[in-house]
């Protein structure tokens, strides 16, 4: 069953306690506004995505929010093993930057030479998983 927020409703992003103050009947990034009790408001799909291609983080209930660390600087053109989350499948591409909490990978498993289409993704790592 797919989850959806409406307004009045008490929301979690993590520990942050919020409240659904505004909903619109689409499915944008912009969908609902949360009111979170320890800084501003922001705005979210109706299913509780910060982006529509992006994995859900609001819920009904308080949960842990798993931070990591970079460990390491990517030059540009490094090959790399990415994924969004961690039940998703490993796959390799070209590393393009990091921007806005997220990895950019180069699609089609081209270099920047070969291609400017990029993707964003979570998860990045230069040592391949697989082995």
């Amino acid at each position: 069953m797919k989850t959806e927020f409406k307004k009045g409703d008490t929301v979690y992003y993590g520990t942050l306690k919020g409240e659904v103050t505004e909903q619109k009947n689409d499915n944008s990034s912009t969908s609902i506004n949360v009111e979170f009790e320890q800084f501003s408001n922001l705005r979210f799909t109706k299913d509780g995505r910060y982006y529509e291609n992006t994995p859900i983080i609001l819920s009904h209930f308080p949960y842990e929010l798993e931070m990591k660390r970079v460990e390491e600087v990517i030059e540009k053109d490094t090959i790399v093993w990415y994924r969004d989350t961690e039940g998703c499948s490993w796959m390799n591409g070209y590393y393009s930057h990091f921007q806005d909490g997220r990895h950019y990978i180069f699609t089609g498993s081209q270099k920047s030479t070969e291609t400017k289409t990029i993707h964003s993704w979570n998860i990045v790592t230069t040592k391949n998983p697989l082995i």
